[in-house]
């Protein structure tokens, strides 16, 4: 906070992967943890705006058919994390490090749908501009009605990435049929779109 953030995150990263631990503890320490150095900047500095992010970490599972977690899974572990981050003051959610668009999506979609918290979201891109598993995102911002798509500005000067999202309206009119039905959002409806 003293070098200039208006963010801040918590120690929330690891919170997501499955297990049988007290998330609500953990991520109760966490803002605590942040909370208290905010506090302590207000009386040293005065109020002003500064923000804490509930950083959402990957579960470390590959989410779908293909992997070893479902997304259903995965959306009731990330719904968990979003109710406890709006209940415990946090003021916004930064999903982050995200290389599975499934996981992404499942991430995304249990925070719109189980919060009032504001959203932002990175996903980790290789240099041909997709996912690890070879996916591209930005059907899946089209779809959620995303207000910004970025990237890193190395790999956009590098290798491309996102030059032009218009190439995909056509791409994104399939996948927002199929693969990103909100009312299901069982494995069932996930599509190969890439």
């Amino acid at each position: 906070l003293e070098a200039g953030s208006d963010i801040i995150c918590a120690n929330t990263f690891g919170v997501s992967e499955p297990s049988d631990k007290d998330r609500y503890a953990l991520i109760s320490a966490a803002f605590a943890c942040a909370n208290g150095a905010r506090e302590r900047y207000f009386q040293k500095y005065g109020a002003c705006d500064k923000y804490i992010a509930y950083d959402m970490g990957p579960t470390g599972k590959i989410v779908g058919r293909r992997g070893n977690l479902s997304f259903d899974e995965a959306y009731e572990i990330y719904a968990e994390c979003a109710k406890t981050a709006e209940k415990l003051g946090f003021d916004l959610v930064f999903i982050e490090t995200m290389n599975d668009l499934r996981e992404t999506k499942a991430a995304l979609l249990a925070v719109k749908e189980n919060c009032d918290l504001p959203v932002i979201v990175t996903n980790a891109y290789g240099a041909d501009g997709k996912l690890m598993t070879g996916d591209n995102a930005i059907p899946l911002y089209y779809s959620e009605k995303s207000k910004r798509i970025s990237a890193n500005p190395n790999e956009v000067k590098e290798y491309g990435c996102f030059k032009s999202a218009e190439k995909y309206d056509d791409e994104f009119e399939e996948y927002d049929a199929g693969y990103n039905d909100k009312h299901d959002k069982s494995d069932s409806q996930e599509s190969d779109n890439k």
